[in-house]
């Protein structure tokens, strides 16, 4: 779903780098590749201390899948707080479905293999970009809202007057919401290769060697 800019997000984040001493993790690389995988499947996790990962680290995530949706989502007529509506109820939603296991499939002392399964929205097949108002014309109620407003406004429709009128904005937002429920929500499973490297507390963790495999899982992306 967000690609380009968690690859990116991936050269800062934590400020990871892989370690090059003999010292290795206390905590197991299962449960080190969990938070990772919520964070940005959701941008939330209750088990960032287990990868090293701060307050301020997961912050950054969040926000960062708030902004990607809300750049996505602003080919559409919506106002501000209507886009901001749209994004933080899409965000919750993922957080309600979206469910991860982890566990150790093989055990190397250098680069152990963890094995994640979970229930998570298939976005493979949805394209943001392609958003338009002709998705919106066959919609129930759509031809009858759009007349009225033009009609209340005498002239063709403006994007400040769309922006405006809120039970247009309502209805965009129904609109937006029953689109972005309707990706399928499947499971799915990815084998994990570990690397050593450094939290934000300075210590040793388990992260993903391939954090852009592992983005892209977590986001509904095909690999």
């Amino acid at each position: 779903m967000f690609r380009k800019s968690f690859v990116a997000m991936a050269a800062i984040f934590l400020a990871l780098f892989v370690a090059g001493c003999t010292a290795y993790p206390d905590i197991s690389a299962d449960k080190a590749i969990l938070p990772y995988v919520e964070l940005y499947a959701t941008g939330k996790s209750e088990h960032i201390a287990d990868a090293g990962i701060s307050e301020k680290t997961s912050q950054k995530i969040y926000d960062e899948i708030h902004q990607t949706l809300k750049a996505k989502l602003s080919v559409y007529p919506l106002n501000d707080e209507t886009l901001e509506k749209v994004v933080d109820d899409y965000i919750k939603y993922l957080q309600e479905v979206t469910k991860v296991q982890t566990s150790l499939k093989k055990y190397e002392i250098k680069k152990p293999i963890v094995e994640v399964r979970a229930i998570m929205i298939d976005a493979s097949g949805f394209d943001y970009e392609s958003g338009n108002m002709n998705q919106f014309k066959k919609l129930d109620g759509f031809s009858e809202l759009y007349a009225r407003l033009k009609a209340v406004k005498e002239r063709d429709v403006t994007d400040e007057q769309i922006h405006t009128y809120e039970e247009f904005q309502n209805f965009m937002a129904k609109c937006l919401n029953r689109m972005l429920r309707s990706m399928p929500v499947n499971e799915r499973t990815l084998d994990v290769k570990c690397t050593r490297l450094q939290g934000d507390d300075a210590k040793m963790y388990w992260g993903p060697e391939d954090f852009d495999t592992l983005v892209k899982f977590a986001q509904g992306q095909k690999i």
